[in-house]
């Protein structure tokens, strides 16, 4: 799994991404070196998903619509990723895998502490994320 932000995403490929659909090309770059899953972290903006082997990708993020949550989404990819890695070991639909990953990394916002998460907060937020393929 290759978790990069926009920062790091533009910095491997040399260029300023400006659209989602520029963003989608860069991950299918990373993925040619054989990575087997880029999740690309946009902060507030949720996260775009790509799986080797699987023409979909997606993207997952928090309905700000549906509850209070923390204005502030930066440093939570260590979260983010336990997230991954716990639905892949609960053997968890894709969909619920991503959920997961979002609510982890948005539980650690309410946290002093990098990866920490409340497990009550987790529950609350894996209700507010919602998944979209992209065409």
């Amino acid at each position: 799994m290759a978790k990069p932000n926009l920062d790091e995403l533009e910095y491997v490929t040399g260029k300023a991404l400006r659209t989602e659909l520029e963003i989608i090309d860069a991950t299918k770059l990373i993925m040619k070196s054989g990575t087997q899953l880029v999740v690309e972290s946009q902060g507030a903006e949720g996260i775009i998903v790509i799986k080797n082997g699987c023409d979909t990708t997606w993207k997952a993020f928090v309905d700000k619509d549906k509850g209070n949550i923390p204005a502030i989404y930066k440093g939570s990819g260590d979260a983010l990723a336990a997230g991954f890695a716990t639905g892949y070991l609960e053997n968890r639909d894709f969909p619920d895998i991503l959920r997961l990953g979002v609510a982890c990394g948005v539980a650690n916002l309410l946290t002093p502490c990098p990866g920490d998460c409340n497990i009550k907060d987790i529950e609350r937020f894996v209700l507010m994320v919602d998944v979209e393929t992209i065409d």
